[in-house]
């Protein structure tokens, strides 16, 4: 099966381009960035007054849209929860019920204790969002869908029955969520999987809406509400510092790139093709990386479906196809062929194809919690003379093209 979205591995540290390096230069564009952070983190963004004077301070995080902090911002008593995209209401949630007051941005949601009964998941991607600041994922009870978990701690953890496996038809045992009582359950913003049943009136829920963020950091800056639950802020805002000056590292020091590959993403599905659009994650990542992004006319929203023949005529123009697949036996061009015969002919002119597969790499996982991965093992492939090659890359460039389609076709 082929997605046609970016991934993130763990890779470490920058390097100047190869040739006239200026240290000043270097320290300067250091300052810079720490001041950009220092504005946009999470940890310390500028608080002002909420409307009315009754009502605690209110904090807008600095990158997430849909968080808004409620108290001192060095230990909020509250976080309203909303759509990041239209600044629809989800929830107002409190780790402590003697904290409980009427504040602006939903119903309210008291979670339990976290330390002692932790926290249950329905997305693999909130249990990225713990290990970042948790790598033991001491705070983590168990989760749904758990199949799709390539992170080894928590592996190690359902099998040692440290954490359970909460997964049932169509999405969880409630049973067994019941039984193991966590502090709450963080869910998608859209459709309770407890709504009705006896269980939602003792499993408190909290809506995670961390996919619908505009920016990469955005995304990753939900880890703060994870920590604060588990009364693990400090730490979590560390790792966000960590990873929001990473990113912004490496963005700065491709905006001098003046080359540009062009590529574009996506696969076949159905007939058509499938890619993300200019408004997407992808599209941002493509950008920040100093590349071209060859779709990003073809549509200005999220996800773009385009007729193979046209595809077929823009993948000419590219000098790179990046896909995301899941190929339990190694990922090669001969599985792509095999997948689909047209990807012979839909592959770019100089057949350079960089994959990444989804079933040895945490590739869903990662992509939300360490953007600035993705960001380096993407710049990598493209501008190697800018960005140091990562320790464990996610896409690698595919070897066994066939030299016919290393040229110039029709």
């Amino acid at each position: 099966m082929g997605f046609s979205v970016f991934a993130m591995v763990q890779i470490y540290g920058l390097r100047p381009r190869l040739g006239n390096f200026d240290p000043m230069k270097g320290l300067f564009l250091r300052v810079v960035i720490g001041l950009q952070i220092a504005g946009f983190m999470g940890c310390a963004p500028t608080s002002q007054p909420a409307d009315g004077d009754t009502l605690p301070t209110r904090t807008q995080a600095g990158w997430a849209k849909g968080l808004v902090w409620w108290g001192d911002p060095a230990s909020p008593d509250a976080v309203s929860l909303s759509n990041p995209r239209t600044g629809e209401p989800w929830a107002v949630v409190f780790r402590d019920s003697s904290a409980l007051r009427v504040l602006p941005g939903g119903p309210p949601v008291v979670v339990g204790n976290v330390a002692s009964n932790g926290l249950a998941t329905l997305s693999t991607t909130h249990v990225a969002l713990m290990a970042i600041w948790d790598p033991t994922l001491a705070s983590w009870a168990g989760g749904a869908y758990v199949n799709f978990l390539r992170n080894e701690i928590a592996l190690e953890q359902l099998a040692a029955g440290a954490a359970m496996d909460f997964s049932g038809q169509p999405e969880l045992d409630k049973e067994r969520l019941l039984a193991a009582n966590p502090a709450a359950l963080t869910i998608y913003p859209f459709g309770d999987p407890l709504a009705g049943t006896s269980v939602e009136r003792q499993i408190p829920v909290v809506p995670i809406g961390e996919y619908l963020e505009p920016h990469p950091l955005g995304r990753a800056e939900w880890m703060l509400l994870f920590g604060w639950l588990a009364g693990e802020l400090p730490r979590a805002r560390t790792a966000f510092s960590e990873v929001a000056q990473e990113y912004e590292s490496i963005r700065q020091a491709l905006t001098e790139e003046r080359h540009r590959p062009k590529v574009f993403t996506g696969s076949v599905r159905n007939g058509v093709w499938h890619a993300p659009g200019a408004q997407s994650l992808v599209a941002q990542f493509i950008a920040d990386a100093g590349l071209e992004n060859l779709l990003e006319a073809q549509s200005d929203t999220e996800n773009i479906e385009i007729p193979l023949e046209q595809m077929l005529q823009l993948s000419q123009e590219a000098d790179a196809w990046g896909v995301v697949w899941d190929a339990p036996e190694g990922m090669t061009w001969s599985t792509l062929e095999a997948a689909d015969a047209r990807y012979a002919l839909l592959a770019p002119p100089s057949g350079r194809v960089f994959a990444a597969n989804t079933a040895v790499c945490d590739y869903f996982g990662d992509w939300v919690a360490r953007p600035d991965e993705m960001l380096r093992n993407l710049a990598q492939l493209f501008h190697p003379d800018v960005v140091d090659p990562p320790q464990s890359p996610c896409f690698k460039w595919l070897t066994d093209v066939p030299s016919s389609l290393k040229s110039n076709r029709p």
